[in-house]
């Protein structure tokens, strides 16, 4: 709730979805994958 849908575009594998959790909750980043966490305006 309160989060608006956005494009996110096309993501090169679905580690990408665990990096920016990871991201969100400060962890250290991951060897796969990339956040999204400042496309989808730096909070989930």
């Amino acid at each position: 709730p309160g989060l608006k849908g956005g494009d996110i575009g096309l993501r090169p594998t679905f580690a990408d979805i665990g990096e920016t959790v990871a991201d969100h909750l400060g962890l250290a980043a991951g060897r796969h994958g990339t956040s999204f966490l400042a496309t989808i305006g730096g909070h989930a």
